[in-house]
């Protein structure tokens, strides 16, 4: 007798330690005998221990080895993506017929305190983000001084702001340079207010 008792108290504590070991935290619904902290209590098999509430509707799936059915994450809408809008394109170049530089009497030096009329900025600016275009540059000199002086002098007026146009930029092969000397005025060389506008050089562009 006493060894029957001591066998049914050892089957009872491996029935206590295996629920315990596999406690079964639920909400308490009315289908299982619940234990004072929250689990579901275990017959000495490790079975749940149903009441006579138990039902499917409230079978819980680890009690009743029924594979638990993870409710699927609700994917969020895909919310479209507006198209990036494209970058505004850059504003046309606005080039001048020409540009015009004056020089002083005997001078070739490119000096744009001299004076410079015409947006040659726009120029350079164009030539560099044209490559088929073409800067062409013409050097101009009053009457004063003998031919082969002003053929000179006008050369290298037209050298000098073909210089200045190199260093900002516009490749060399696009520029074309001539001077002309005394042969194409704009303005008398008979008072010194036209020779002035004589001494120039001018750049245009051709496309």
């Amino acid at each position: 007798m006493k060894l029957t008792i001591v066998a049914v108290t050892t089957l009872s504590l491996m029935g206590l330690n295996a629920a315990h070991a596999n406690s079964i935290p639920h909400e308490q619904n009315p289908g299982y005998v619940w234990d004072t902290n929250g689990n579901v209590v275990r017959d000495g098999f490790g079975g749940c221990v149903r009441t006579i509430n138990w039902s499917m509707d409230t079978a819980i799936a680890r009690c009743e080895g029924i594979e638990e059915v993870k409710e699927v994450a609700k994917s969020k809408p895909v919310v479209p993506v507006a198209p990036a809008k494209p970058a505004p394109e850059p504003a046309p170049i606005v080039l001048p017929e020409k540009s015009v530089i004056n020089y002083k009497f005997d001078n070739a030096n490119f000096d744009q305190r001299t004076g410079v009329s015409g947006d040659l900025d726009a120029i350079v600016e164009f030539a560099k983000a044209n490559p088929n275009a073409t800067v062409v540059i013409s050097g101009h000199t009053c009457t004063m001084g003998s031919r082969a002086y002003n053929e000179a002098l006008a050369k290298n007026r037209a050298n000098a702001v073909q210089a200045h146009l190199v260093f900002r930029g516009v490749p060399a092969k696009q520029i074309e340079s001539k001077g002309y000397a005394f042969d194409k005025p704009v303005a008398s060389n008979d008072t010194e207010q036209g020779r002035e506008k004589n001494r120039r050089a001018e750049v245009e562009v051709k496309k």
